[in-house]
Protein backbone atom coordinates (compact mmCIF):
# COMPACT_ATOMS: atom_id res chain seq x y z
CA UNK A 1 0.00 0.00 0.00
CA UNK A 2 2.59 2.14 0.96
CA UNK A 3 4.94 4.01 -1.67
CA UNK A 4 8.71 4.74 -2.46
CA UNK A 5 10.40 7.73 -1.04
CA UNK A 6 13.99 9.22 -1.67
CA UNK A 7 17.14 7.91 0.26
CA UNK A 8 17.71 10.72 2.32
CA UNK A 9 13.92 10.65 3.23
CA UNK A 10 14.21 6.69 4.24
CA UNK A 11 17.14 7.35 6.34
CA UNK A 12 15.43 10.23 8.42
CA UNK A 13 12.28 7.87 8.75
CA UNK A 14 14.52 4.69 10.08
CA UNK A 15 17.22 7.04 11.92
CA UNK A 16 14.70 6.69 15.28
CA UNK A 17 13.38 2.97 14.76
CA UNK A 18 13.13 1.43 17.91
CA UNK A 19 11.72 -2.44 18.02
CA UNK A 20 8.25 -1.84 18.81
CA UNK A 21 6.16 -5.00 17.46
CA UNK A 22 2.58 -5.06 16.64
CA UNK A 23 2.23 -8.08 15.43
CA UNK A 24 0.71 -9.60 18.05
CA UNK A 25 -1.82 -6.69 17.82
CA UNK A 26 -3.39 -7.14 14.12
CA UNK A 27 -2.70 -11.18 14.56
CA UNK A 28 -5.77 -10.27 17.52
CA UNK A 29 -7.75 -8.14 15.50
CA UNK A 30 -7.34 -10.38 12.73
CA UNK A 31 -8.06 -13.80 14.59
CA UNK A 32 -10.38 -12.54 16.56
CA UNK A 33 -12.73 -10.78 13.35
CA UNK A 34 -12.64 -14.41 11.85
CA UNK A 35 -13.92 -15.68 14.55
CA UNK A 36 -17.14 -13.44 14.29
CA UNK A 37 -17.04 -13.79 10.52
CA UNK A 38 -17.29 -17.70 10.79
CA UNK A 39 -19.95 -17.48 13.33
CA UNK A 40 -22.35 -15.07 12.00
CA UNK A 41 -22.43 -16.59 8.44
CA UNK A 42 -22.34 -20.37 10.26
CA UNK A 43 -25.41 -18.60 12.11
CA UNK A 44 -27.18 -17.01 8.47
CA UNK A 45 -26.77 -20.52 6.75
CA UNK A 46 -28.70 -22.15 9.81
CA UNK A 47 -31.24 -19.86 10.14
CA UNK A 48 -32.24 -19.97 6.35
CA UNK A 49 -31.98 -23.73 6.29
CA UNK A 50 -35.29 -23.63 8.11
CA UNK A 51 -37.06 -21.42 6.09
CA UNK A 52 -35.51 -24.11 3.20
CA UNK A 53 -33.57 -20.78 1.72
CA UNK A 54 -29.91 -21.53 1.88
CA UNK A 55 -28.99 -20.99 -1.92
CA UNK A 56 -30.61 -17.53 -2.53
CA UNK A 57 -28.91 -14.99 -4.21
CA UNK A 58 -28.10 -12.80 -1.30
CA UNK A 59 -27.32 -16.48 1.23
CA UNK A 60 -24.67 -17.10 -1.69
CA UNK A 61 -23.58 -13.21 -2.43
CA UNK A 62 -22.28 -13.09 1.10
CA UNK A 63 -20.53 -16.48 1.10
CA UNK A 64 -18.71 -15.36 -1.91
CA UNK A 65 -17.83 -12.31 0.57
CA UNK A 66 -16.39 -14.53 3.38
CA UNK A 67 -14.47 -16.20 0.93
CA UNK A 68 -12.66 -13.03 0.10
CA UNK A 69 -12.97 -11.34 3.15
CA UNK A 70 -11.15 -14.68 5.22
CA UNK A 71 -8.21 -14.85 2.26
CA UNK A 72 -7.53 -11.01 2.76
CA UNK A 73 -6.72 -12.13 6.56
CA UNK A 74 -4.91 -14.93 5.39
CA UNK A 75 -2.91 -12.34 4.08
CA UNK A 76 -2.37 -9.98 6.60
CA UNK A 77 -1.27 -13.01 8.73
CA UNK A 78 1.28 -14.06 5.99
CA UNK A 79 2.36 -10.36 6.16
CA UNK A 80 2.76 -10.68 9.90
CA UNK A 81 5.05 -13.47 9.66
CA UNK A 82 7.04 -12.11 7.72
CA UNK A 83 7.39 -8.36 9.51
CA UNK A 84 4.64 -6.52 9.26
CA UNK A 85 3.68 -4.22 12.34
CA UNK A 86 7.64 -3.88 13.17
CA UNK A 87 9.73 -1.34 11.88
CA UNK A 88 11.67 -1.82 8.63
CA UNK A 89 14.52 -1.54 10.53
CA UNK A 90 14.23 -4.43 12.34
CA UNK A 91 12.35 -6.24 9.17
CA UNK A 92 15.86 -6.00 6.99
CA UNK A 93 18.38 -6.91 10.17
CA UNK A 94 16.14 -10.51 10.62
CA UNK A 95 16.06 -10.87 7.22
CA UNK A 96 18.97 -13.38 6.29
CA UNK A 97 18.19 -12.56 2.54
CA UNK A 98 17.50 -8.96 2.46
CA UNK A 99 15.37 -7.22 1.68
CA UNK A 100 13.15 -10.03 0.55
CA UNK A 101 10.81 -10.01 3.95
CA UNK A 102 9.94 -6.54 3.01
CA UNK A 103 9.25 -7.04 -0.73
CA UNK A 104 6.83 -10.07 0.61
CA UNK A 105 4.97 -7.83 2.80
CA UNK A 106 4.94 -5.09 0.92
CA UNK A 107 3.39 -8.36 -2.17
CA UNK A 108 0.99 -9.02 0.62
CA UNK A 109 -0.18 -5.48 0.85
CA UNK A 110 -0.81 -5.10 -2.68
CA UNK A 111 -2.62 -8.44 -2.76
CA UNK A 112 -4.58 -7.21 0.12
CA UNK A 113 -6.19 -3.94 -1.59
CA UNK A 114 -7.08 -6.21 -4.27
CA UNK A 115 -8.65 -8.76 -3.02
CA UNK A 116 -10.42 -6.30 -0.10
CA UNK A 117 -12.42 -4.63 -2.88
CA UNK A 118 -14.83 -7.62 -4.36
CA UNK A 119 -15.29 -8.85 -0.79
CA UNK A 120 -16.91 -5.32 -0.04
CA UNK A 121 -18.82 -5.17 -3.08
CA UNK A 122 -20.01 -8.52 -2.56
CA UNK A 123 -21.07 -8.11 0.80
CA UNK A 124 -22.55 -5.09 -0.26
CA UNK A 125 -24.71 -6.48 -2.84
CA UNK A 126 -25.70 -9.29 -0.56
CA UNK A 127 -27.55 -6.72 1.84
CA UNK A 128 -28.93 -5.09 -0.97
CA UNK A 129 -30.64 -8.32 -2.53
CA UNK A 130 -32.07 -9.00 1.27
CA UNK A 131 -33.56 -5.74 0.72
CA UNK A 132 -34.92 -5.90 -2.17
CA UNK A 133 -36.77 -9.66 -0.83
CA UNK A 134 -37.43 -7.71 2.51
CA UNK A 135 -38.61 -4.72 1.54
CA UNK A 136 -39.73 -3.68 -1.76
CA UNK A 137 -43.38 -5.35 -0.94
CA UNK A 138 -43.48 -2.89 1.69
CA UNK A 139 -42.36 0.64 0.14
CA UNK A 140 -42.33 -0.12 -4.03
CA UNK A 141 -40.62 2.98 -4.61
CA UNK A 142 -37.53 1.49 -2.62
CA UNK A 143 -37.23 -0.80 -5.16
CA UNK A 144 -35.53 1.37 -7.69
CA UNK A 145 -33.28 2.70 -5.28
CA UNK A 146 -31.75 -0.48 -4.39
CA UNK A 147 -31.48 -1.40 -7.89
CA UNK A 148 -29.36 1.95 -8.52
CA UNK A 149 -27.08 1.36 -5.51
CA UNK A 150 -26.79 -1.91 -6.67
CA UNK A 151 -25.43 -1.25 -10.22
CA UNK A 152 -23.17 1.41 -8.34
CA UNK A 153 -21.79 -0.91 -5.85
CA UNK A 154 -21.02 -3.33 -8.54
CA UNK A 155 -19.37 -1.17 -11.10
CA UNK A 156 -17.25 0.41 -8.00
CA UNK A 157 -16.45 -2.99 -6.75
CA UNK A 158 -15.07 -4.03 -10.67
CA UNK A 159 -13.49 -0.60 -10.94
CA UNK A 160 -11.82 -0.39 -8.01
CA UNK A 161 -10.37 -4.16 -8.46
CA UNK A 162 -9.09 -2.57 -11.56
CA UNK A 163 -7.62 0.02 -9.97
CA UNK A 164 -6.23 -1.59 -7.14
CA UNK A 165 -4.29 -4.26 -10.19
CA UNK A 166 -3.04 -1.09 -12.12
CA UNK A 167 -1.35 0.34 -9.52
CA UNK A 168 1.90 -0.26 -10.68
CA UNK A 169 2.67 -1.04 -14.22
CA UNK A 170 4.11 -3.99 -14.79
CA UNK A 171 1.94 -4.76 -11.38
CA UNK A 172 5.46 -6.55 -9.57
CA UNK A 173 6.96 -2.91 -9.56
CA UNK A 174 4.90 -2.09 -6.54
CA UNK A 175 7.12 -4.69 -4.42
CA UNK A 176 10.37 -4.87 -6.07
CA UNK A 177 10.88 -0.89 -5.83
CA UNK A 178 11.94 -1.82 -2.37
CA UNK A 179 15.02 -3.55 -3.04
CA UNK A 180 16.60 0.56 -4.33
CA UNK A 181 15.04 1.97 -1.63
CA UNK A 182 17.36 -0.20 0.79
CA UNK A 183 20.05 -0.33 -1.51
CA UNK A 184 20.03 -3.75 -2.90
CA UNK A 185 19.83 -4.77 -6.46
CA UNK A 186 16.65 -5.61 -7.61
CA UNK A 187 16.14 -9.06 -9.37
CA UNK A 188 14.95 -7.27 -12.39
CA UNK A 189 15.61 -3.96 -13.63
CA UNK A 190 13.22 -1.33 -12.87
CA UNK A 191 13.18 1.01 -15.60
CA UNK A 192 10.21 2.19 -17.53
CA UNK A 193 7.69 1.38 -14.81
CA UNK A 194 5.14 3.76 -13.09
CA UNK A 195 3.03 3.66 -10.07
CA UNK A 196 -0.36 5.96 -9.40
CA UNK A 197 -0.02 8.38 -6.37
CA UNK A 198 -1.38 6.90 -3.08
CA UNK A 199 -4.23 8.71 -2.91
CA UNK A 200 -5.18 8.13 -6.15
CA UNK A 201 -5.30 4.53 -6.18
CA UNK A 202 -6.51 4.06 -2.45
CA UNK A 203 -8.19 7.15 -1.33
CA UNK A 204 -10.62 7.89 -3.66
CA UNK A 205 -12.54 3.97 -4.00
CA UNK A 206 -12.37 4.01 -0.07
CA UNK A 207 -14.06 7.67 -0.15
CA UNK A 208 -16.78 5.94 -2.66
CA UNK A 209 -17.11 2.78 -0.88
CA UNK A 210 -18.25 5.21 2.19
CA UNK A 211 -20.81 7.19 0.28
CA UNK A 212 -22.40 4.25 -1.09
CA UNK A 213 -22.53 2.72 3.08
CA UNK A 214 -24.18 5.63 3.86
CA UNK A 215 -26.74 5.40 1.05
CA UNK A 216 -27.08 1.44 2.27
CA UNK A 217 -28.04 2.78 5.95
CA UNK A 218 -30.75 5.00 4.64
CA UNK A 219 -32.68 2.83 3.09
CA UNK A 220 -34.11 1.09 5.92
CA UNK A 221 -34.59 4.01 7.57
CA UNK A 222 -36.88 5.39 4.91
CA UNK A 223 -38.60 1.78 5.35
CA UNK A 224 -39.07 2.23 8.93
CA UNK A 225 -40.54 5.83 8.63
CA UNK A 226 -43.44 4.26 6.43
CA UNK A 227 -44.37 1.13 8.97
CA UNK A 228 -46.80 1.33 11.47
CA UNK A 229 -45.78 -0.87 14.17
CA UNK A 230 -45.93 -1.58 17.71
CA UNK A 231 -42.82 0.47 19.01
CA UNK A 232 -41.23 -2.02 20.87
CA UNK A 233 -41.15 -3.99 17.41
CA UNK A 234 -39.94 -0.90 15.72
CA UNK A 235 -37.12 -0.58 18.05
CA UNK A 236 -36.32 -4.07 17.46
CA UNK A 237 -35.84 -3.85 14.22
CA UNK A 238 -34.41 -0.09 14.51
CA UNK A 239 -31.66 -1.81 16.35
CA UNK A 240 -31.03 -4.86 14.20
CA UNK A 241 -30.06 -2.66 11.05
CA UNK A 242 -28.04 0.22 12.80
CA UNK A 243 -25.85 -2.27 13.69
CA UNK A 244 -24.73 -1.23 10.46
CA UNK A 245 -23.16 2.11 11.59
CA UNK A 246 -20.60 0.25 13.34
CA UNK A 247 -19.17 -0.74 9.92
CA UNK A 248 -19.59 2.68 8.74
CA UNK A 249 -17.68 3.98 11.70
CA UNK A 250 -15.03 1.67 10.94
CA UNK A 251 -14.52 2.59 6.85
CA UNK A 252 -13.89 6.14 8.12
CA UNK A 253 -11.44 5.02 10.18
CA UNK A 254 -9.48 3.26 7.80
CA UNK A 255 -10.28 5.83 5.01
CA UNK A 256 -8.76 8.48 7.99
CA UNK A 257 -5.65 5.85 8.46
CA UNK A 258 -5.00 5.16 4.29
CA UNK A 259 -5.19 9.30 3.82
CA UNK A 260 -2.46 10.22 7.17
CA UNK A 261 -0.67 7.43 5.98
CA UNK A 262 3.11 7.95 5.88
CA UNK A 263 4.87 7.26 3.00
CA UNK A 264 8.36 6.30 2.62
CA UNK A 265 10.75 3.81 3.50
CA UNK A 266 9.10 2.27 7.31
CA UNK A 267 6.55 0.57 4.57
CA UNK A 268 5.89 -2.34 7.65
CA UNK A 269 5.15 0.36 10.10
CA UNK A 270 3.04 2.58 8.10
CA UNK A 271 0.82 -0.22 6.81
CA UNK A 272 -0.17 -1.50 10.07
CA UNK A 273 -3.18 0.15 11.18
CA UNK A 274 -4.60 0.33 7.56
CA UNK A 275 -4.41 -3.79 7.51
CA UNK A 276 -6.14 -3.64 11.17
CA UNK A 277 -8.81 -1.50 9.86
CA UNK A 278 -9.03 -3.34 6.22
CA UNK A 279 -9.58 -6.70 7.82
CA UNK A 280 -11.99 -5.66 10.91
CA UNK A 281 -13.96 -3.70 8.55
CA UNK A 282 -14.79 -6.52 6.17
CA UNK A 283 -15.31 -9.54 9.24
CA UNK A 284 -17.95 -7.26 11.17
CA UNK A 285 -19.63 -5.79 7.56
CA UNK A 286 -20.20 -9.86 6.87
CA UNK A 287 -21.86 -10.38 10.78
CA UNK A 288 -23.88 -7.22 10.42
CA UNK A 289 -25.33 -8.74 6.85
CA UNK A 290 -25.84 -11.66 8.34
CA UNK A 291 -28.03 -10.60 11.81
CA UNK A 292 -30.96 -9.64 9.96
CA UNK A 293 -31.08 -12.80 7.59
CA UNK A 294 -31.16 -14.76 10.73
CA UNK A 295 -34.05 -13.95 12.01
CA UNK A 296 -36.27 -17.09 11.57
CA UNK A 297 -33.86 -17.99 14.64
CA UNK A 298 -35.83 -15.43 16.06
CA UNK A 299 -39.15 -17.18 15.76
CA UNK A 300 -37.79 -20.43 16.27
CA UNK A 301 -36.99 -19.13 19.66
CA UNK A 302 -39.87 -17.18 20.49
CA UNK A 303 -42.69 -19.97 19.75
CA UNK A 304 -43.57 -21.00 22.64
CA UNK A 305 -45.12 -24.62 22.04
CA UNK A 306 -42.89 -25.39 19.13
CA UNK A 307 -44.67 -27.83 16.93
CA UNK A 308 -42.95 -31.59 15.92
CA UNK A 309 -42.28 -32.88 12.74
CA UNK A 310 -45.18 -33.87 10.86
CA UNK A 311 -44.77 -37.23 9.10
CA UNK A 312 -43.50 -35.92 5.72
CA UNK A 313 -40.51 -34.52 7.52
CA UNK A 314 -42.15 -30.66 7.45
CA UNK A 315 -41.11 -28.76 10.94
CA UNK A 316 -44.89 -26.51 11.34
CA UNK A 317 -43.72 -22.97 12.53
CA UNK A 318 -46.78 -20.70 13.05
CA UNK A 319 -46.41 -17.33 11.29
CA UNK A 320 -48.99 -14.22 11.34
CA UNK A 321 -49.13 -11.90 8.73
CA UNK A 322 -49.78 -8.43 9.57
CA UNK A 323 -52.46 -7.82 6.40
CA UNK A 324 -54.78 -10.55 4.96
CA UNK A 325 -54.96 -8.28 1.90
CA UNK A 326 -52.71 -10.72 -0.31
CA UNK A 327 -50.90 -14.17 0.36
CA UNK A 328 -46.95 -14.55 -0.23
CA UNK A 329 -46.59 -17.74 -1.88
CA UNK A 330 -42.98 -18.08 -0.45
CA UNK A 331 -41.55 -17.62 2.73
CA UNK A 332 -38.52 -15.96 1.00
CA UNK A 333 -40.86 -12.41 0.59
CA UNK A 334 -41.29 -12.43 4.36
CA UNK A 335 -40.88 -8.40 5.62
CA UNK A 336 -39.57 -7.57 8.73
CA UNK A 337 -43.21 -7.00 10.05
CA UNK A 338 -43.31 -11.23 10.10
CA UNK A 339 -40.03 -11.62 11.19
CA UNK A 340 -40.22 -9.73 14.09
CA UNK A 341 -43.90 -10.26 15.31
CA UNK A 342 -43.90 -11.84 18.65
CA UNK A 343 -45.40 -15.04 20.30
CA UNK A 344 -47.97 -12.96 21.83
CA UNK A 345 -49.03 -11.08 18.92
CA UNK A 346 -49.53 -14.45 17.67
CA UNK A 347 -51.89 -15.73 19.95
CA UNK A 348 -54.02 -12.29 20.23
CA UNK A 349 -54.60 -12.61 16.10
CA UNK A 350 -55.65 -16.38 16.60
CA UNK A 351 -58.11 -15.33 19.29
CA UNK A 352 -59.34 -12.66 17.00
CA UNK A 353 -59.07 -13.76 13.48
CA UNK A 354 -59.34 -17.57 14.56
CA UNK A 355 -56.64 -18.07 11.47
CA UNK A 356 -52.93 -19.95 11.33
CA UNK A 357 -50.51 -19.92 9.51
CA UNK A 358 -48.54 -23.19 9.04
CA UNK A 359 -45.51 -24.30 6.45
CA UNK A 360 -46.63 -27.63 5.18
CA UNK A 361 -44.16 -30.08 3.51
CA UNK A 362 -42.68 -29.54 -0.04
CA UNK A 363 -39.90 -31.68 -0.34
CA UNK A 364 -40.11 -32.06 -4.07
CA UNK A 365 -40.81 -28.54 -5.08
CA UNK A 366 -37.86 -27.33 -2.04
CA UNK A 367 -40.20 -24.63 -1.31
CA UNK A 368 -41.90 -23.72 1.67
CA UNK A 369 -46.03 -22.55 0.55
CA UNK A 370 -48.37 -20.95 3.28
CA UNK A 371 -51.44 -22.51 4.26
CA UNK A 372 -54.56 -20.89 5.63
CA UNK A 373 -56.53 -22.72 7.46
CA UNK A 374 -59.92 -20.94 8.84
CA UNK A 375 -62.12 -22.90 10.96
CA UNK A 376 -65.68 -22.43 10.28
CA UNK A 377 -68.12 -21.98 13.80
CA UNK A 378 -71.80 -22.99 12.87
CA UNK A 379 -74.68 -21.79 14.87
CA UNK A 380 -76.58 -24.05 16.89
Amino acid sequence: MATSSTAGEVDALLSDHSTSNRGPEMLGACITSMIFCVIGLSIRVWAQSLIHRIWTVDCILIILAAIFTLATAGCVIAAVASGMGQHAYWVISEDPHPPERMAFVVEMSYIITIIQAPALMFTKLSVLVFYQRAFSTIVRGVRWTIWGLFAFCLGLGVASTIVFVCACLPPQMFWLRVYPIFGYEAPQPLEDYTCMPQRTHLCIPLLLDLFSELILLGIPAVVLWNLQMALRRKIIIIFTFSLGLFVTAISAVRFYYAWTMVLGGDMTWADTDTCIWTTVQLCFGIVTACIPASAPLLRLRQTPNPRPWNKQGGYMLSINYASNSRKRKDMGTESMLDLQRSPEDDVEDSATRGTSWETPPSHELRKIEVVRKVEIHHGP
